[in-house]
């Protein structure tokens, strides 16, 4: 998914089950959900990740990850908050964290070269953190939104992340068409073959 939604959504989330009128306990419940969802979600990936491919892992976790936002924007209970936020991978933290870090972290290893590692590392590490603050940036777009089409806060939250949801599920697109880079090679070109 899109390094700036889990900025995003770490920063709303909260405030969004707030304006539900769900308390702390509830939030509690969520935002652990979904972190033990990534914890699964990593797991799955180190025991099966590479039968499964990088490819389809990365793709597999978008797809997840475009769910759970979702359902954060169509759905009231808490247990189903809770459910949307395991399986949707979801954390409170306001930075990606999971099977989609873990296998970023794995092609960039396999794919750099010895001496650009630390380069590339470096490059990664900044573009997430650029990308997640600048997600963070946007905590004002349930209240602008609301604003705008003149509806309530909450409104406001389920528009934003019905929005995350589908910016999630567009950049399935992204991974589906990578090619697979030589070891050492250009990063730009993508993947390791599946």
């Amino acid at each position: 998914a899109p390094r700036g939604t889990a900025g995003l959504a770490g920063v709303i989330l909260g405030r969004a089950l707030a304006e539900r009128g769900l308390g702390p306990a509830t939030l509690g419940l969520v935002v652990g959900a979904g972190l033990a969802g990534g914890a699964a979600g990593t797991a799955f990936v180190a025991w099966y990740g590479d039968r499964v491919g990088p490819r389809g892992a990365l793709c597999a976790a978008t797809a997840l990850t475009a769910a759970g936002y979702a359902g954060v924007a169509f759905v009231s209970s808490a247990g189903l908050l809770a459910l949307a936020a395991f399986a949707g991978l979801l954390n409170g933290f306001g930075r990606d964290r999971g099977p989609a870090q873990t296998l970023d972290l794995s092609v960039l290893a396999r794919a750099a070269g010895n001496a650009g590692r630390t380069r590339v590392f470096t490059r990664y590490t900044f573009v997430q953190d650029v990308a997640g603050a600048v997600g963070a940036l946007g905590a004002a777009l349930p209240a602008l939104t609301s604003a705008a089409l003149g509806t309530s806060r909450d409104t406001g939250y389920r528009i934003v992340f019905g929005g995350l949801a589908l910016l999630s599920a567009a950049s399935l697109a992204w991974y589906v068409g990578l090619r697979a880079p030589a070891p050492g090679g250009d990063l730009r070109s993508g993947l390791p073959a599946d």
